[in-house]
């Protein structure tokens, strides 16, 4: 290797693949051969040598410590400003591996002082990760590194997207090497280590180093490249291509669209601009340097190969002469057998993988891992040609097998270890005769005989020791075998089986595939059924028509397997009709399909068909016709139609457009099934001044096909002549019974009871069923625009503001992120912000509302009903809008029949007035049940003098209810007024109603009467407030004959206090009640009473009195009542003072001549003293009870003394105490 090396100044490509080699080799031969060392170590710095080969030399000793001498060698490598960027790092990464302190500390003084930015970055990133680490392996490196920095600081970490750096995270650790300003990097390398048996080792590595990108990368994607210079031409060019307000609204957001007017005239020539680009950067691309890259991966340490990007035209040229080389392998005489016999063989076998590798072990004894894969493809059969018959066999197959060893193997010596072999094998065939006549072809093709494997996929482990080769048993019995077969088609069934060892009971046994042996295949096998398939092609020239005048293109296919199916497709060239029909006389089916184009000169003026029918035994079963029409692009017609003769059945789409002063689209369906008819229309038009939508619908069928029709009737008669239990009633009976009861008590009482006065139930009809049931529907939908339109003007916040008047910066910064632990460092960036402007303002033009009418139409057996309604501006001078809404059913029911009118107008405003006029006239009616209201508003604003009016008029007018109503508002000179008078149900309720404010007085007034049950009341109320005086009053009074009702309640409020009256009289037949109470409330105090008296064969009077001031405060109380010989008297009275209570109560009660009872009670209150005196007698038959007594209370000292004494003729009994 020395020798083959010499000093490194030879062919460079070979020099710098030996380097690579002895890389690998260097572990082994370093010890071995010292002069190679020295060889390798001079290449580092030798002149002659280019780049890649210093490189090359100083990543040889990558797997190897380096000595003394060598050391001092990389070291003056690092440091020295002036070498390539590429070779310091190659130099820093080796150095690192076992770093002495002396190194170390020669790296921290010249740190500080390093000009290469990108060497410092990757340093200063290196050695951040390094001390960011916590695992134990790099404990001791992080230790002298922190004795070589002696406390300082190494410095913040750079930009990553500029500058180079290490990164690491985890197990996984990556370089990305830049050199001077290129933003994009020389060497990416990616490395994975994995920890086992307590050593690191380098399971994978991938690297990239790539030069003279740049110039393609500034061509397409530069300042003035291809990519951003077309991006901007194309924004000026649409910019001045769209509407005027969208351009303005986007010049006035982004100033720069109109500052720039030099790129702005290069859009008068846009495609030339875009051309003029293209071959710049095709220039561009020629005159600069070809880039060069190389990739390469390392596995456990040793290199596996690199490939550079001139390698790759040297691949493609290699490939080119392999496969001429193949092509001539082949004799001529194999070709000449394949076009002449069927019974060839040709296989090829090509080993497209054979890889091994060794790996120590702790016995001494390698373990060999070898992986290798060949691939078999081959093909049996040929081809045969005759005058008669030409034979073709074709059966290709295909099959892999990778193979992977493990195990030791030393040669002459050792060699065992495990195998297994993993096979992929597909085969597929195809064998035919083929016999060509005239005009027809016919192709034979012999069943299968043997099975055929589609796919087929099996793995076997076994082991190897020597030349003995012994399968392995499974560790698990249990193996599942599953085998399926299923038809394919005729004569062929598809099989799949399976076979495996399920080891998944065992959770000790070795995960698939090294459980056993499996096998997977699917296979097609012949069942016998059938010998050959056969399909036969002819062509016959035919005429049909009169004299046969017509010709016709006839092709024929039939095909046998063993069932036979003909096909036959015929062309007619006078009628432009294909024809195709099927046969299959085992399946008694014989089908056929007619397509058809009618020319427009044939059917309709400018109107072409075409026509496609499916035929069952010669009878057409559906047809399918399209028609399609357009007449100098203003009118146009598209039709589908459907017919299947056997359902009597008949679908037509059709659709119209037309395009002159106004569009028009119409959809029109109609569908026939037997007798019933079905059919849509859908019109749109649209012109200047109005959008229209119009749909109709019909819909009939005749009863006659219905099959259950006179059942239905006959059914339902049956129901209501049914007998109700015993009786000889029927349920028709019932219903018309119930009808006439109904009909007689609302004659009886609907005079007096006002809401079913005019109601009725109607007659029991006759139910039939009609011979034809038909629906129709129409609805239409109008709108007609209103040119006029206002104005909004919304003015913006911040309007007319700049970003920069704003205080908004002119970039947005991001924040660095740092992550030591992760080996991450986002330094910061700054983001530019275009300048932008806020309009002023922003303008809305609203355009007036139009005039929109909706309408519909509906009849039926059932029902008829109609509606319209129409809303928006009246075409006249003064604006005016206006809103009518109209519904009307009609019914055999006439309870079901209905009819709703509704109206309304309204007009507009002008200078000095504002104005408006409401009118709504309604009307409902259902059966014999109906409504109609009519309702008029109006008010009149005069916003300059501050005076308005409004009047308004209700009148209701139904079944239900019958009442009236207005209303009179106006307001001018500082005074309201408000009169509203309702009458209802003809005069039986009235009510007048007042709201007014004059002279700073607010008064309301109320009247109502209301006549029911033959009594009439009448309420009368008002209310007055002003700045002295509040005034309320309330009257009631009912009268029917003799009985009356009458209640008067007054109160006022002014300066000299509250007063409220109340009076009320109540006479029902010869009993009478009368109330009266006063109470006044004044700076004297409060003062109240009352009276209630109650005429009837009892007789009641009642009064109370009450006072109070700021002295004393009173109470009286007097009833007296008697009823025939029964009399009650009694007097309360109750006096408080400030610093007295008396309090007095007397009671008389008689019962003729035998029972009495009276009592006097006598209560006195004072400070310190109290004295109370108790005089009872109760007297019943000959017996008297008589009670006395007397208490008198002070300080410290209470007497209580009294008698009670019983008397029954001139008996006595006494009792006396103290």
């Amino acid at each position: 290797m020395a020798s083959h090396l010499g000093d490194c100044s030879g062919d460079q490509e070979t020099t710098f693949m030996y380097l690579r080699v002895i890389g690998n080799m260097a572990p082994a031969m370093s010890a071995a051969s010292p002069a190679l060392r020295a060889a390798v170590i001079q290449c580092v710095n030798k002149p002659e040598a280019s780049l890649a080969v210093q490189q090359a030399a100083i990543q040889a000793f990558r797997l190897i410590p380096v000595l003394e001498e060598g050391r001092e060698i990389l070291m003056q490598v690092v440091l020295d400003g002036t070498t390539p960027l590429q070779k310091r790092v190659a130099a820093y990464l080796v150095l690192m591996k076992n770093p002495q302190p002396s190194e170390l500390a020669q790296l921290a003084d010249a740190l500080p002082l390093e000009e290469d930015q990108q060497a410092k970055s990757f340093v200063i990133s290196y050695i951040t990760n390094i001390l960011s680490s916590t695992e134990p392996e790099t404990q001791e490196l992080r230790q002298k590194i922190r004795d070589a920095l002696q406390g300082n600081e190494i410095g913040a970490t750079m930009d990553p997207t500029k500058f180079s750096r290490n990164y690491k995270l985890g197990s996984v650790e990556g370089n990305m090497i830049f050199e001077g300003t290129s933003y994009l990097p020389k060497e990416v390398m990616l490395e994975m280590t994995l920890k086992a048996f307590g050593y690191d080792m380098d399971m994978i590595e991938f690297g990239m180093e790539g030069q003279g990108f740049e110039p393609t990368v500034e061509a397409l994607f530069g300042q003035n490249g291809f990519f951003p210079d077309t991006a901007m031409k194309t924004m000026f060019f649409v910019s001045e291509n769209m509407p005027l307000k969208v351009s303005e609204m986007m010049q006035t957001i982004m100033p720069a669209l109109k500052k720039d007017r030099m790129k702005r005239q290069a859009t008068q020539d846009f495609v030339r601009q875009i051309g003029s680009n293209l071959n710049k950067l095709v220039g561009e691309l020629k005159s600069a340097q070809s880039p060069e890259a190389m990739v390469y991966m390392r596995l456990l340490g040793n290199e596996l190969g690199y490939l550079k990007t001139n390698e790759i035209q040297e691949m493609a040229y290699s490939a080119t002469m392999m496969i001429d080389s193949m092509m001539k392998m082949f004799p001529g005489d194999l070709m000449k057998s394949l076009m002449t016999k069927t019974d060839n063989t040709i296989f090829a076998h090509y080993i497209f993988m054979d890889n091994e590798f060794f790996l120590p072990t702790l016995t001494g004894v390698p373990l060999r891992i070898a992986l290798s894969g060949t691939f078999t493809p081959g093909i049996k059969g040929g081809l045969h040609i005759a005058r008669d018959m030409s034979e073709v066999a074709f059966m290709p197959s295909a099959g892999i097998e990778f193979v992977t060893q493990v195990g030791s193997h030393i040669p002459e010596y050792v060699d065992s270890g495990l195998e297994m072999h993993t096979n992929i094998f597909h085969e597929s065939g195809l064998s035919a005769k083929i016999s060509m006549e005239h005009d027809s072809v016919k192709l034979t093709i012999p069943a299968p005989v043997n099975p055929t494997k589609l796919i087929k996929m099996t793995n076997t482990l076994v082991a190897v020791t020597g030349s003995e080769v012994m399968t392995i048993p499974p560790t698990v019995m249990d193996k599942v075998d599953v085998s399926e077969c299923t038809p394919f088609f005729a004569g062929m069934k598809y099989c799949t089986a399976l076979q495996y060892i399920d080891a998944s009971s065992q959770e000790t046994t070795p995960y698939f595939p090294f459980t056993g042996d499996s096998k997977f295949a699917v296979e097609l096998h012949p069942t016998g059924e059938v010998t050959e398939y056969t399909a036969t092609v002819a062509y016959e020239l035919l005429r049909e028509g009169e004299e046969g005048r017509q010709k016709v293109d006839s092709v024929k296919l039939i095909v046998q397997s063993p069932t036979e199916a003909v096909a036959m497709l015929k062309y007619n060239r006078r009628r432009n009709v294909v024809t195709a029909d099927l046969q299959i006389p085992d399946y008694d089916v014989e089908a056929g399909l007619r397509l058809g184009v009618v020319d427009g000169n044939t059917k309709g003026k400018g109107t072409h068909s075409i026509s496609l029918d499916f035929v069952n035994k010669n009878i057409p079963q559906l047809s399918l016709v399209g028609r399609a029409n357009l007449k100098a692009m203003k009118e146009a017609m598209l039709q589908v139609q459907l017919l299947v003769p056997s359902l009597n059945a008949d679908a037509t789409v059709t659709a119209h457009m037309k395009h002159g002063e106004e569009l028009e689209l119409e959809l029109e369906s109609e569908i026939k099934v037997k007798e019933a008819v079905s059919k849509q229309k859908v019109e749109m038009k649209y012109d200047a001044s109005k959008f229209e939508v119009e749909f109709k619908s019909d819909v009939n069928t005749q009863t006659t096909m219905l099959p259950s029709a006179d059942m239905l009737e006959k059914y339902a008669n049956q129901l209501l002549d049914a007998h109700v239990g015993e009786a000889d009633m029927k349920v028709r009976h019932i219903f018309q019974k119930f009808g006439e009861a109904a009909n007689n008590y609302m004659d009886k009482y609907g005079a007096d009871l006002p809401y079913i006065q005019n109601v009725r139930v109607p007659d029991m009809p006759e139910i039939s069923l009609p011979e034809t049931l038909f629906l129709n529907t129409e609805a239409k939908a109008s709108y007609y625009f209103n040119n006029e339109h206002f104005t909004i003007t919304i003015p913006l916040p911040l309007g007319g503001k700049t970003t920069e008047e704003l205080n908004f910066p002119a970039a947005l910064t991001t924040p660095s992120l740092s992550l030591p632990q992760f080996g991450l460092e986002i330094v910061s960036m700054e983001i530019p912000i275009p300048e932008l402007v806020v309009p002023k303002h922003l303008a809305l033009s609203i355009p007036l509302f139009g005039k929109a009418e909706v309408s519909s139409l509906m009849k039926s057996n059932l029902y008829d009903a109609e509606a319209s309604f129409s809303a928006g501006k009246d075409v006249v001078e003064t604006p005016s809008y206006s809103a009518k809404f109209d519904v009307k059913g009609t019914s055999p029911i006439d309870i079901l029949s209905i009819k709703i009118e509704e109206h309304t107008g309204m007009t507009g405003f002008n200078t000095e007035e504002i104005s408006a006029d409401s009118k709504v006239d309604a009307m409902f009616k259902a059966g014999p049940m109906y409504g109609k209201t009519i309702s008029t508003q109006s008010f009149t604003i005069f916003p300059f003098r501050q005076e308005a009016k409004v009047d308004s008029t209700v009148q209701i007018d139904s079944t239900v209810i019958n009442a009236q109503n207005t209303i009179a508002a106006s307001l001018a000179n500082g005074e309201f007024s408000l009169v509203s008078n309702t009458n209802a149900f003809e005069n039986l309720l009235t009510h007048v109603g007042e709201l007014s404010f004059k002279e700073s007085k607010l008064s309301v007034k109320g009247d109502a009467i209301v006549l029911a049950l033959g009594m009439k009341i009448r309420n009368q109320a008002e209310a007055s407030a002003g700045a002295s005086e509040v005034v309320i009053r309330m009257e009631t009074n009912a009268d029917q004959t003799e009985n009356r009702v009458y209640s008067l309640l007054t109160a006022t409020l002014d300066v000299n206090g509250l007063a409220v009256s109340s009076d009320a009289t109540l006479k029902l037949l010869e009993n009478e009640a009368i109330h009266k109470a006063v109470l006044k409330m004044n700076n004297d105090g409060l003062t109240t009473s009352g009276t209630t008296t109650l005429q009837s064969p009892l007789s009641l009077e009642n009064s109370f009195n009450a006072e109070l001031d700021a002295s004393r405060a009173t109470l009286s109380i007097n009833n007296k009542a008697a009823m025939s010989d029964v009399k009650v008297d009694n007097a309360n009275t109750l006096v408080i003072t400030l610093s007295s209570l008396d309090f007095t109560s007397k009671a008389e009660t008689t019962a003729s001549e035998y029972a009495s009872y009276t009592h006097d009670i006598l209560i006195n209150m004072k400070p310190y003293t109290a004295s109370a005196n108790v005089n009872n007698n109760l007297r019943l038959l000959a017996a008297n009870f008589i009670n006395e007594a007397q208490l008198h209370a002070e300080l410290y000292k209470m007497d209580l003394t009294g008698s009670l004494k019983a008397i029954y003729g001139e008996e006595e009994i006494k009792h006396i105490y103290q």
